[in-house]
């Protein structure tokens, strides 16, 4: 999406809402259960991104404790976010699993370099994919994408 869209753009999970001004852009995911404020500027050389979580919702963290348990991910243009530059999860239990969970939940910041767009012929693209849970439902794995100017 380009810096001037606004409006309702469709997710593989349903719709969100998208903002955009002066290369920074608000989404929300997950039935208003999930912002994404991205911060993107040439200067800087970074997309720096805060997700919020609504209370008593929460993400799998990019190394879930279990193989069938779909990770959050980062990326631009196909390259992923060194597994060293997410946050810190939380493990605990919940009470729909006597397993211990490795969650992100609340507030968090993501942060990716911008490639050099002069090896590239197309507009870089960030991509955030995440699965939004509840203590009672999972809803479909969403992805929203960024370009970075």
């Amino acid at each position: 999406m380009h810096g001037g869209d606004q409006g309702f753009r469709k997710a593989e999970a349903g719709y969100f809402m998208t903002q955009e001004k002066d290369g920074n852009a608000v989404r929300h995911a997950a039935a208003g259960a999930v912002r994404v404020e991205a911060n993107r500027s040439r200067k800087a050389g970074k997309l720096r991104l805060r997700v919020t979580v609504k209370e008593g919702w929460h993400f799998n963290s990019n190394q879930p404790l279990e193989d069938y348990y779909i990770p959050t991910a980062f990326a631009v243009d196909g390259q992923a976010l060194d597994v060293s530059q997410y946050p810190k999860a939380t493990v605990k239990v919940l009470g729909f699993c006597d397993k211990p969970l490795s969650l992100f939940a609340g507030g968090f910041p993501l942060q990716i370099a911008q490639p050099d767009v002069a090896e590239s012929a197309e507009i870089p693209a960030a991509t955030l994919s995440f699965q939004a849970c509840s203590n009672e439902i999972c809803l479909q794995t969403e992805e929203m994408q960024f370009t970075l100017w």
